[in-house]
C-alpha cells in the first residue's frame, strides 16, 4: 500500500509551491491570533509547509499562506474552463439536490417566511441556491430573492417566477442582512478567515440562519499515513481543516451575541453510489461511528454546523 494516494477532493490535487509562491510564516492562528500551535502534519517538505494545530481554538490551518498570485494561478484552469466540464465542476456534488433538500429542511424548521433571503457565498453558479429556493417556494414561500457571492460570472437561470437571483464579486458590495447564508465548502480555501467568517456573521438577519460546511480530515490522515497510505489534502486549494472542537467552540463563544447552535454533526457525503462507489462507501463507513461515539471518535472527514442569530426573546417569537 506504500505510496498509495488518495485526493480529499474530487476536482483537485495538491500543487507544490515554491518560496517565492508562499507568504512569510506567521506563528499565530489565522482564526484566533493565538500563538499556542503545534505542527501535526506535514504537507510539503522544501519549502516546509505544515498542517498546524490551535490549541485555543481547535483549528488546524497550514503553516505558510500561498500569495494570492499562486491562488490565482491555482484556481486559473477551474475558472477558465468552458463547456459542460466547466458547469459540472462547479458544483462539488454528485447529486446537489441532496445537499439543497437537507438544507431545505433546516429551514423550515427553524425559520419558514412567506418572503426569503438566501446569501450563498462562494457558490459557483448558484445551483445549490436555486434547488433550495425551489424546494422553498414549493413548500410555501411566496418569493425568494437569492445572491451569489462568487468570481464566477455564470449564474444558474431561474425557472420560476418567484425566485429572483443576482450576482455579487465579494462580500464589500452586499448592504443587507439575510434570512439564510450558506458557506458551504468554501472557508477552508481562505488564507486569512478570521475577517471572513466576521463579515459573513454580521449578513445573518437576527432569528435567520447560517450553515457552514468544512473538511474534518486530519485524524483520517494521520491514521492511513501509519497504514502507508498518503492523503492529498489538495493544499493550496485546503487550507484549513475545522472539525467539531473548532464549530462548537467558535460558536459557544459566541452565544452572548446570540448566535445558538441548532445543529452541529458529520457534514452530509458529497458523492453517490452509483458515480463514486467506494468513495461514498468510505465517507458513510467513516462518519457512522460518531453516531455512537460521539465527541470521542473523530474520524469524520467532514463537519457541518447551522447557526441561528437572534436573542432569546427573537427566537420564542419564531
Amino acid at each position: 500500500m506504500l505510496g498509495r494516494m488518495i485526493n480529499t477532493a474530487v476536482f483537485h490535487r495538491s500543487h507544490h509551491l515554491n518560496e517565492r509562491q508562499l507568504e512569510p510564516f506567521d506563528s499565530r492562528c489565522p482564526f484566533c491570533r493565538s500563538a499556542d500551535r503545534e505542527p501535526v502534519y506535514l504537507l510539503q517538505e522544501t519549502p516546509e509547509i505544515l498542517l498546524m494545530k490551535c490549541n485555543n481554538c481547535q483549528a488546524v490551518s497550514a503553516s505558510r499562506m500561498p500569495t494570492s498570485e499562486a491562488l490565482k494561478e491555482y484556481y486559473n484552469d477551474y475558472y477558465d474552463t468552458s463547456g459542460s466540464q466547466h458547469s459540472e465542476a462547479l458544483v462539488t456534488f454528485d447529486d446537489p439536490l441532496r445537499l439543497a433538500n437537507n438544507l431545505a429542511n433546516m429551514y423550515r424548521r427553524y425559520r419558514m417566511h412567506e418572503k426569503i433571503s438566501i446569501l450563498d457565498f462562494g457558490g459557483g453558479d448558484g445551483t445549490i441556491a436555486h434547488l433550495l429556493a425551489t424546494q422553498l417556494v414549493e413548500n410555501g414561500a411566496a418569493h425568494v430573492d437569492i445572491t451569489v457571492v462568487d468570481y464566477n460570472t455564470e449564474m444558474v437561470r431561474p425557472q420560476d417566477s418567484r425566485i429572483e437571483r443576482k450576482r455579487k464579486a465579494s462580500l464589500a458590495d452586499i448592504r443587507m442582512r439575510y434570512g439564510f447564508v450558506i458557506a458551504s465548502a468554501i472557508i477552508e480555501h481562505y488564507p486569512y478567515p478570521r475577517p471572513l467568517l466576521r463579515d459573513l456573521l454580521h449578513c445573518i438577519a437576527q432569528g435567520g440562519l447560517f450553515y457552514a460546511r468544512t473538511p474534518s480530515m486530519l485524524s483520517i490522515m494521520k491514521i492511513l499515513q501509519r497504514l502507508g497510505v498518503n492523503v492529498d489534502f489538495t493544499y493550496p486549494g485546503h487550507l484549513h481543516d475545522l472539525g467539531q472542537a473548532f464549530w462548537e467552540g467558535y460558536f459557544t463563544r459566541r452565544q452572548s451575541e446570540g448566535f445558538q447552535i441548532l445543529q452541529s454533526r458529520p457534514s452530509i457525503v458529497e458523492t453517490t453510489f452509483s458515480k463514486h462507489f467506494m468513495r461514498t462507501v468510505l465517507a458513510y463507513s467513516f462518519k457512522a461511528p460518531w453516531y455512537v461515539f460521539g465527541k470521542s471518535y473523530p474520524c469524520v472527514g467532514g463537519w457541518e454546523i447551522f447557526i441561528r442569530r437572534g436573542s432569546y426573546q427573537e427566537r420564542k417569537d419564531h
